[in-house]
């Protein structure tokens, strides 16, 4: 959030707490509390964040999932939104050319080139 405020604040001279307090419905001081790591969202503040951000799909739900483990009150609660949060990410995966590929066809290759830095 303090990355969107930095960077719109630069691009447009009118971008301010109190321009995101009237689009929002959100009091401008709360918005800078929470930037400055002092309040938490509140669930019922999200909808219109998400909105003003305008995040897809995906982000929102991501981000109502940061903001839910953020709010966790006990340990379970925060693992629970933790693995939420892990199973949301995407995985990045790049098919092998075939150096690549026989290099990593034996589990030894690979210990054997690490053994060789140590010498």
């Amino acid at each position: 959030m303090r990355d969107h405020y930095e960077t719109c604040k630069q691009r447009y001279s009118f971008f301010s707490y109190r321009y995101i307090a009237v689009k929002t419905g959100i009091d401008a001081s709360f918005y800078v509390k929470v930037l400055q790591k002092q309040m938490h969202l509140s669930l019922k503040s999200l909808p219109v964040l998400i909105d003003f951000l305008n995040l897809k799909k995906k982000e929102s739900d991501y981000f109502t999932l940061l903001v839910r483990f953020n709010r966790s009150k006990t340990k379970d609660e925060m693992k629970i939104y933790f693995e939420k949060i892990i199973q949301s990410r995407e995985a990045y995966t790049s098919a092998l050319d075939t150096d690549q590929y026989e290099y990593f066809k034996k589990w030894y290759y690979v210990a054997i080139r690490e053994l060789l830095n140590y010498w």
